[in-house]
Order: C-alpha cells, then sequence, then structure tokens
C-alpha cells in the first residue's frame, strides 16, 4: 500500500467542456478552509475556454471533446502535489471539504479518501444524503470493506468526492462509454485501502435530461458487468 502519513500539499483537477457552472465550481474551492496548492482546470475545446489565473492553471486536451476521462489523466500527470483532488464542473465542494479528508487520511495512514455528498436537483439540496440511498446511511465503507462493497457490485463513490496520493491516482479508461470513474475507483479500491470521510462535504448536481448513463441502459449494464468481471478475474 501507499505509506501514509501527513499530505502537505493538494492540487484540485477539473475536467471542463462548455459548463456556466465553472464559477461556481471554482468558488467553492476558493472558498475551502484548507486551500489547495494549485488548481487545473482541463478544458475539451470549449467555444470559450477560460483562462490562467492566479493559483489556476489551463491545460487543453489534445483533441475537441476528448472526454472527461483524458482530462483528469492529464490533469493527475501535470500535477505537481502530493496529492490531487477531483470535481467536476458542475459540482461544488463544501468549505471543509479539504481540510477533512486530509486530516483523516494522516489519521488513518490512507492512501485516499472519500467523502459523503448532497445530490443537487432542479428543486434544491436533496435531505439525504448519498450514503442513504445506499443503505448504508451516514456509514459509507472503509479498508477493505470498500474493496468488498465494489465487487458486490455497488458504485457509490462520487467522483467529485476523492481525494488521493498522486503516486496511486487510478488511470481512466477514455475508451468507456461510461462508468469510468467506477472503473478506476474499483481499481484504486482493489490495491489501496481507502477512508470513508463520514460526513456530506460536496454537492453532486444531477443532470435533469437523465445524462449518458441512461441513454442506453442496456449499454451501462453491460459496461458495468465487464468492470466487474474484470475485478474478479485479477
Amino acid at each position: 500500500d501507499a505509506p501514509g502519513g501527513r499530505v502537505v500539499t493538494v492540487t484540485v483537477v477539473i475536467p471542463h467542456y462548455d459548463d456556466p457552472r465553472l464559477e461556481q465550481a471554482l468558488a467553492s474551492v476558493a472558498a475551502q478552509t484548507r486551500p489547495p496548492d494549485e488548481i487545473i482546470v482541463v478544458d475539451d475545446g470549449s467555444p470559450s475556454p477560460p483562462t490562467n489565473r492566479p493559483g489556476m492553471r489551463v491545460l487543453q486536451t489534445p483533441a475537441h471533446r476528448s472526454g472527461p476521462a483524458v482530462g483528469r489523466n492529464l490533469g493527475v500527470a501535470a500535477a505537481a502535489t502530493e496529492a490531487v483532488a477531483f470535481l467536476d464542473a458542475d459540482d461544488l465542494f463544501l468549505p471543509d471539504k479539504l481540510k477533512r479528508q486530509l486530516g483523516a487520511m494522516e489519521v488513518a495512514g490512507a492512501a485516499w479518501s472519500y467523502t459523503d455528498c448532497y445530490y443537487l436537483g432542479s428543486r434544491g439540496r436533496f435531505r439525504r444524503p448519498n450514503s442513504w440511498f445506499h443503505g448504508w446511511p451516514g456509514h459509507l465503507p472503509s479498508g477493505r470493506a470498500c474493496h468488498a462493497a465494489h465487487i458486490a457490485g455497488h458504485n457509490f463513490i462520487t467522483m467529485s468526492s476523492v481525494v488521493v496520493r498522486r503516486e496511486v491516482a487510478p488511470w481512466f479508461n477514455p475508451a468507456l462509454p461510461v462508468s469510468e470513474d467506477w472503473d478506476a475507483f474499483v481499481r484504486l479500491a482493489e490495491a489501496h485501502d481507502g477512508v470513508a470521510v463520514n460526513e456530506p462535504l460536496h454537492l453532486y448536481r444531477l443532470n435533469p435530461a437523465g445524462g449518458r448513463h441512461y441513454q442506453n441502459l442496456a449499454r451501462y449494464v453491460e459496461v458495468n458487468l465487464a468492470i466487474l468481471r474484470g475485478a474478479y478475474g485479477r
């Protein structure tokens, strides 16, 4: 497993394509009680891409609409810090997120951590957090129990909840049409123990149009079963 101990520096990696909510995401990072050392926004060919500003670098994907997996991989590779935190451009960090996660990783000697979250829909924030909808209200699994839950078929780690030591950050497979985040986190939890911070520390914005996952449910199930078969095979 990766060495534990204190994480001193952290980069927030944000893949982005033409999303007007990016400024809200950046404002939530700026409001952190433990600010990041750097923000990397990886733009995927937006008509009006963001530009560099103090504390923030903007990178470009090699091709227009390469996808968020490519953006995350580029951001991790470019980070010069000990850890990376992921944030989607439409999600929001709550103020104590980085402080609480980095502290939990230090105490547990963990290579990575994730948190509970609230869903944010068109009518506002849901009253119950993500853990409640997965049947573990307030008690997301840590360590080997996290890997066991993945093997059982649970997809419960939200992208914007994860902080990971850069040296063990997972590779996101751009060939997958869906669930590239779940695939990455299944492999991460298989190789390295993580710690759950059992409080909602970010807001996960629901897509009112349904998102890619449900436009072809059969394809979604097929990809997820392939991820599970790979995990069982390993």
